[in-house]
């Protein structure tokens, strides 16, 4: 448990299934009319935006939580999950 709480690598780990799953629907929806190369620059494209504003508002309600609370546990792991998504998304 303190492997986990000191900076697992696989924290995010639910949220990137989420985003493969956005990606792989994205990537074979367009897949049908180009090549495999410009289908998977569409996709991205497409899928791009949603990890965006999904890592901001996951990142914002971390560092929030990680201020405001007045729990030790709570406080740490807030500020964890802001870092966690900062540091993966780039």
């Amino acid at each position: 448990m303190l492997y986990w709480l000191s900076g697992s690598q696989h924290r995010s780990d639910g949220a990137t299934v989420d985003y493969a799953i956005l990606l792989t629907d994205n990537y074979l929806k367009v897949r049908n009319d180009n090549n495999k190369k410009q289908a998977i620059i569409d996709a991205m494209g497409e899928t791009f935006g949603s990890i965006l504003v999904s890592a901001a508002i996951l990142t914002s309600a971390g560092a929030c939580l990680g201020a405001i609370s007045s729990n030790m546990i709570v406080s740490a792991l807030g500020k964890m999950v802001g870092k966690g998504v900062c540091t993966y998304v780039s």
